[in-house]
């Protein structure tokens, strides 16, 4: 007001880009010849530098999904968000040894087949999806794993006919679980269903078989014995695959599964509403698939969303200044878990990680423990492409999917082979 000097500004409405014709499309259009690894010949390719309107995306809904809470839609596939997918199989490292320094053919894999391969790796698969899910065991000297073979316990000593001594040996027995996450919502004691399975066969003397032990479990959850853990409902725009039927929670699933003791003074209608648990990953156990092509099969993917945590994370500068507001929480490096329905002993079990923005250091920090741990428990965790066949009828192909030809001589074959 001081001034004399008046500054008027004008905002002008932002004029619309010219049609581009089909001509100057092509111009845009750069196309080069690449030769692949290992073979002679060369193949066409072709890349279209394409404009992106930055001026039109929405901004401020971006903003406040990344600060306030992880969004779905972000990790679609045609987000292009930051994906990196995963196998886990049995760790064969000693057979391969075995097989190079020897050379004596390599059908030394089948050795791993024993009676007890099945067992062995359906512990080994409980352990580390505890791992993912950031959880611990409440131990006790007295307590032990259930996943032991029957034959490792003779006496039976509790009956279905009563169930409340039957229910309270199984709270003497178990492990509790707890999580590690502080921000998490789970029931004060919590066991697995498969471990329940595995203690009813051992100690109960009419189950004497999986069917039989699985049944009376699912009789305990219509009595409103036990409740299997119902996570928070997925949102509407998550994975088609991810579970969010009231029905499925009300039967009983043997795997890596949590249930928990219901509370007599709270009615079933009331129980969901008070606590609404937090989401991890759950899966079932040797579930056979009916069918690839079933909208049911145990080989889908499911996802749940999952908190990056970085070994050693800053949250003030220098000066002593806060990164971030304080209503802001101070781990915002978000992502998604993707992971299959169901595990089976004798196929891979595939994970998946997608972040649209996180630190990737924090993200390989959390991968490398989640091998390192893999390694712990007889599994080997290795990378894999998003798409790992080739299309060599496909000219949109990206170049370095094409096949490689190996060529070799039939008659140095070993008979032996």
């Amino acid at each position: 007001m001081g001034s004399e000097k008046i500054t008027v500004t004008e905002f002008s409405p932002r004029v619309d880009e010219p049609y581009e014709t089909p001509e100057v499309a092509k111009r845009r259009e750069y196309v080069y010849m690449f030769q692949i690894p290992d073979n002679l010949e060369y193949t066409l390719c072709s890349v279209r530098f394409q404009k992106y309107d930055l001026l039109n995306l929405n901004w401020y809904l971006l903003d406040a999904e990344l600060q306030n809470h992880y969004a779905p839609r972000l990790f679609q596939d045609d987000m292009r968000c930051f994906a990196s997918r995963f196998l886990l199989t049995p760790l064969c490292a000693s057979i391969t040894k075995a097989i190079i320094t020897e050379r004596n053919g390599g059908d030394k894999y089948m050795a791993i087949f024993d009676p007890s391969f099945s067992r062995r790796q359906e512990e080994g698969f409980l352990k580390f999806i505890e791992v993912l899910n950031r959880f611990r065991r409440k131990t006790s000297p007295k307590h032990k794993r259930l996943m032991a073979s029957t034959s490792d316990v003779e006496n039976h000593i509790y009956s279905v006919e009563n169930v409340d001594d039957l229910l309270n040996g199984w709270r003497e027995s178990y492990l509790p679980l707890y999580s590690q996450d502080p921000t998490s919502r789970f029931p004060s004691c919590m066991f697995l269903a498969v471990e329940f399975v595995a203690w009813l066969m051992t100690n109960v003397s009419e189950l004497t078989s999986r069917q039989a032990a699985v049944e009376f479990a699912g009789s305990l959850i219509s009595d409103g014995k036990i409740r299997m853990l119902q996570p928070i409902e997925a949102l509407v725009d998550d994975l088609e695959s991810s579970i969010s039927t009231e029905g499925y929670w009300q039967e009983f699933h043997c795997g890596f599964f949590l249930c928990y003791f219901a509370n007599k003074y709270v009615s079933d209608d009331k129980i969901e509403e008070k606590e609404p648990w937090s989401r991890i990953i759950q899966c079932e156990i040797d579930k056979k698939c009916s069918g690839l092509t079933s909208a049911d099969c145990a080989y889908r993917l499911n996802s749940v969303e999952m908190k990056f945590y970085a070994q050693l994370q800053k949250t003030t500068d220098t000066g002593g200044h806060e990164y971030l507001p304080p209503n802001v929480p101070q781990f915002m490096e978000k992502g998604k878990i993707f992971y299959e329905k169901t595990f089976c002993a004798t196929k891979s079990f595939e994970i998946g990680v997608r972040w649209f923005m996180a630190n990737s250091q924090t993200v390989a920090e959390t991968v490398r423990h989640w091998c390192s741990k893999a390694a712990n428990l007889s599994f080997h965790m290795f990378p894999v492409p998003e798409d790992p066949f080739p299309h060599p009828l496909n000219p949109f192909a990206p170049p370095l999917q094409c096949p490689v030809v190996i060529p070799f001589k039939p008659d140095r074959i070993q008979p032996h082979y």
